[in-house]
């Protein structure tokens, strides 16, 4: 493969890097490290320091888990393989796939589901065990304060943890244990990050290569103080990253606002000549391919643009760079948000929109107006809203705040409840309350009320069991290092993602909008309005996976009264439905003393979920995925991007401040040249103009998607977004592929 900016002799080593890429890969693995590209004389392999971490913690004296873990991560630092490669301007640390999780973090959830909240687990078992609720503890939604930490460095950190103890002290005349346990876990994590730049410029200076010119005096920089130039941003972004996401075990899920943090380092350099725009380039290419090579299933996150103080654009010269260089890349991870508003530069919006109609369908635009008003409602302040990190595939936050996923709720699967007095019919399980048989419900109302009332069960019992667990995140899982980047948390003495955020928040995600909305909607037509369907024979359809009911399902399957067509009836239901669930939910009380939120983001559930839920009267059979996030059904929106826009655009996005996203699929037929490029423009207007959050767009080929089934081989970089995330078409299986067929069909119509 040919990759821009990259050297030649240099991308095999760096695809390498994080997986063995003649071994079976494991795309849900963090990443199992290719001891082949180490040198594995500095440190212990994978089965040696999981061995060696299990005894030396199971040794120590400590009982509090913040110093037990701040201890495990010394150790992994000490022991892990290092390299300097004259392959790579980035360092290497082994790191052995989150061991610290497999040793001591799996031990600890384990007591408290097993020792201290029995019950918790069982209740929830309840709903996720027939497809209801997917709920787990959640570590996957954090962003450090890059604003805070990068003026720092890493001996800042550290000098201003010792700063905000003695400023503890003197507030409160003393320090108790648990305080005295923060701050020293958090002493232990950074002094042992100190220690790993030490090993790494010691390993750079016995090991002189093409690049430890660039490398050491880098790291002999971060060593004494915070980072002075791009490369050395990048560096620092790089270390942190693989000791929070690795070694810590708490994913880093944004590379920052890179173009807003950069530049002022960007313009010194190019204005200083201490780099050249060409070096530059390069050392942005290289820390791109990092996360391209580490291959994380759900892509690694950064973004681009905002707006300044004054109201200005933050897009600068130097975000059109980091485009370019991606754009030569041919890459889908990181994954790169745009955060556009009305004052973004439309010649920007183009350049992206280009990329995307050329294959680059890792870029997806957020709007910043309906993010700053959302959070606005929920109490942020003018200034915390403009400086809203996104975190993760869409969802947001401000720069002190902790985001955890409380559950993904599946509203389908609450479509049958409803219809089958609270049971799934395969399985005979109860979720836990009976309304009633469906037969009794004289009216569409009352049936929504009860479908509603099914859905609130579910809901307020997850909460309650989440608010349970979340209790204890400092007991299971603390976070010294992340803490070191809270400033109020530092304030306060407490684990940042526990017990010691300025703000926290749980989101409840509501999944399969557009199934439940247009199951809802034939209900309506052809039960109540027309009667053309009595309830029963739609029971007995639906039980039977529509066998022996094709002439039904084809009515109900070709009827275009869906959401998406903006016909009205079905996005109606979504508007109303939605929106009754989110009043529910949003501001309820968390586990951490912070509120809980709604969204409409569900990640792959709209495909783990499709064999549990059972044929639904949209017509859909079991067994055939979910619709995504805030979008159709695929295959159902066949009036045009525009209606899919007008339609998901009634749902007031300000209420899913979690996430409100729209995944529009194009042909490129229809956006062929400058015409059909400002067509794009004039949609993502649009969608912004009305209020949307969220949108991206595959533009799919049928042809091509069939010939990619037919030979994957042919088409290994083919490149689909998939909720939020960017994956490989030919990775895909066959019923997913499909899927992605009937939307390219629908948007070649």
């Amino acid at each position: 493969m040919i990759m821009k900016y990259i050297l030649d002799e240099d991308l095999k080593y760096l695809q390498n890097k994080y997986h063995d890429t003649n071994a079976p890969f494991d795309s849900l693995a963090r990443f199992i490290c290719y001891d082949g590209e180490y040198d594995m004389s500095t440190g212990l392999n994978a089965e040696a320091m999981e061995a060696g971490l299990s005894e030396y913690t199971a040794s120590l004296p400590d009982t509090d888990h913040s110093m037990i873990k701040a201890k495990a991560f010394r150790y992994v630092i000490e022991n892990t393989p290092i390299d300097v490669n004259p392959h790579d301007y980035y360092v290497s640390i082994h790191s052995a796939n989150r061991v610290i999780n497999r040793v001591l973090v799996i031990k600890w959830s384990n007591e408290v589901f097993s020792d201290i909240l029995p019950d918790a687990n069982s209740k929830l078992d309840r709903l996720r065990c027939d497809g209801a609720v997917a709920s787990w503890p959640d570590y996957d939604h954090s962003v450090p304060n890059y604003d805070y930490i990068i003026p720092l460095g890493f001996t800042g950190m550290l000098d201003s943890a010792k700063e905000a103890e003695a400023d503890f002290i003197k507030r409160n005349g003393s320090i108790g244990e648990n305080e005295r346990a923060y701050f020293d876990s958090i002493y232990i994590e950074l002094e042992a990050i100190l220690l790993l730049l030490d090993r790494l410029i010691d390993y750079a200076k016995r090991h002189p290569n093409a690049k430890t010119s660039t490398v050491l005096p880098a790291l002999e920089s971060l060593r004494s103080g915070a980072p002075k130039n791009t490369y050395e941003v990048l560096m620092f972004i790089y270390v942190y990253f693989m000791c929070s996401e690795h070694i810590e075990g708490l994913q880093v899920r944004s590379l920052s606002n890179l173009d807003r943090m950069l530049y002022p380092f960007y313009k010194a350099d190019i204005e200083s000549g201490r780099f050249s725009e060409a070096e530059i380039r390069r050392f942005i290419a290289y820390f791109y391919i990092q996360f391209s090579a580490i291959g994380n299933y759900w892509g690694q996150p950064m973004y681009l643009g905002g707006t300044n103080a004054d109201g200005s654009s933050a897009i600068n010269e130097l975000s059109y760079l980091l485009l370019d260089v991606y754009d030569g890349m041919n890459i889908y991870s990181p994954k790169i948000q745009i955060k556009y508003s009305s004052v973004t530069p439309r010649d920007f919006l183009l350049k992206v929109l280009d990329m995307i109609r050329r294959g680059h369908n890792s870029l997806v635009f957020v709007c910043e107006e309906t993010m700053h008003n959302a959070m606005m409602k929920f109490g942020a302040t003018a200034e915390e809203a403009r400086l809203a990190n996104i975190v993760g595939c869409y969802e947001y936050s401000t720069r002190e705040e902790v985001v955890s996923m409380g559950a993904y709720i599946n509203l389908a699967k609450f479509v049958e409840y409803t219809l089958f007095n609270g049971t799934d019919p395969k399985t005979g399980r109860n979720i836990g309350i009976s309304l009633g048989e469906a037969e009794s419900f004289d009216t569409f109302d009352k049936l929504t009320e009860a479908f509603l009332k099914y859905v609130l069960y579910a809901v307020d019992t997850c909460i309650e069991q989440v608010n349970r667990y979340e209790a204890y995140y400092g007991y299971v899982n603390p976070m010294p290092l992340f803490s070191s980047t809270r400033m109020h948390s530092l304030k306060v003495a407490k684990d940042a993602y526990s017990a010691g955020a300025e703000h926290y928040r749980t989101s409840y995600h509501l999944g399969c909008t557009a199934n439940t909305a247009d199951s809802l909607a034939m209900i309506k037509k052809y039960v109540y309005d027309s009667h053309e369907i009595s309830m029963t024979e739609l029971k007995s359809a639906l039980k039977a996976d529509f066998v022996g009911y094709e002439e039904l399902r084809t009515k109900l399957l070709g009827d275009t009264d869906k959401y998406g067509n903006n016909k009205g009836l079905a996005e109606g239901i979504a508007e109303y439905i939605n929106g009754y669930i989110a009043d529910h939910i949003n501001g309820i009380p968390d586990g951490r003393g912070g509120v809980c939120s709604c969204g409409l983001h569900i990640a792959r559930q709209y495909f783990w979920w499709k064999d549990c839920t059972g044929s639904t009267p949209d017509g859909r059979v079991r067994g055939t995925e979910l619709a995504k996030n805030a979008s159709p059904v695929q295959g159902m929106a066949q009036s045009g991007a525009t209606a899919v826009i007008l339609a998901i655009t009634r749902l007031d996005a300000t209420k899913f401040i979690s996430d409100c996203s729209a995944d529009i699929c194009l042909h490129p037929g229809s956006i062929a040249g400058d015409e059909g490029l400002n067509a794009m423009l004039a949609l993502l207007d649009v969608y912004r103009i009305r209020g949307g959050h969220a949108v991206h767009f595959n533009v799919l080929d049928v042809d091509t998607l069939r010939k990619a089934q037919d030979e994957p081989e042919k088409y290994r970089d083919l490149q689909i977004r998939v909720c939020g995330w960017n994956a490989l078409f030919t990775s895909m299986n066959r019923t997913e592929q499909d899927g992605f067929i009937r939307a390219a069909e629908a948007a070649g119509s």
